[in-house]
């Protein structure tokens, strides 16, 4: 089993800080996955069934202190060709892959360049 820890605090759009550290032995360049949880309920009874751990972004290991890691996205996604509208969105349907970010939005509104982290999120080591 690999270092599991939780999202302690989201730093900017593409870095977050997570709650293991060098004592823990995480290092520089170590892959974690962000997970969000999903609420599995009977739809017949209302009953929970439990809930079901899913992959949200991977990050990348940047910088360790001793009780924390701070970890920035890597994941990329490649824009449109053909968007019209705002300048940046111009841009970014040139085909470059630009790095995917970390921001709280609500669920309900989707953003292809973007990922809901929150604070308590699981962070799970990838398999070396």
């Amino acid at each position: 089993m690999g270092i599991e820890g939780k999202v302690a605090k989201v730093l900017n759009s593409r870095e977050l800080v997570f709650n293991k550290g060098a004592s823990d032995g995480v290092e520089t360049g170590m892959k974690f996955h962000v997970q969000g949880m999903i609420d599995i309920v009977d739809p017949d009874s209302q009953e929970d069934l439990g809930s079901l751990a899913r992959s949200k972004l991977e990050v990348e290991v940047v910088e360790v202190e001793p009780r924390f890691a701070i970890a920035r996205s890597f994941e990329t996604y490649e824009a449109i060709p053909g968007l019209t509208a705002t300048v940046e969105k111009l841009r970014a349907a040139s085909g470059v892959r630009r790095p995917r970010r970390i921001l709280s939005i609500p669920d309900d509104e989707y953003r292809e360049d973007s990922v809901s982290v929150s604070i308590g999120d699981p962070v799970v080591q990838v398999a070396r």
